[in-house]
């Protein structure tokens, strides 16, 4: 079953001193899955909430960028409460469905950290392909 909606729950951005040959690096982790229930089209459905972090870190001391956030995935009940049960035992989903919910957390970390990162004057945390001139002596 699908990824239903998400929530935006906290943006923290900090630009510190600048830096030289900056390293930028992200990642994306689930914190937390909690089984709740949530409203479909007027219907009480049950859901897992992944609560998720995405940090990008510039340098040592240049700034960060961090969205935290949830995502509402819905399933068949029984499916939902072995999720739920396999993350409280020892923190791991199923790979098929924890690739999903990283992505889209990933997509949704890196679309409200781009605005961000350029109100702060950092660069984008994402390389953003160029056209270039063909060489003409390729021919």
């Amino acid at each position: 079953m699908p990824i239903v909606g998400h929530q935006i729950t906290k943006i923290i951005g900090k630009r510190g001193v600048p830096e030289r040959n900056i390293k930028i690096s992200t990642n994306v982790e689930v914190k937390d899955v909690v089984k709740k229930e949530i409203l479909i089209a007027d219907e009480k459905r049950s859901s897992l909430d992944f609560e998720f972090e995405f940090i990008v870190q510039y340098g040592e001391k240049a700034g960060g960028v961090n969205i935290i956030g949830t995502l509402f995935y819905t399933d068949k009940e029984v499916e939902l409460d072995k999720l739920a049960k396999q993350w409280k035992k020892d923190k791991k989903i199923d790979a098929d469905i924890i690739v999903s919910i990283l992505n889209r957390a990933m997509e949704l970390g890196y679309i409200e950290s781009i605005p961000l990162a350029e109100r702060l004057r950092l660069p984008i945390p994402l390389k953003i392909p160029k056209f270039s001139k063909e060489n003409e002596n390729k021919k």
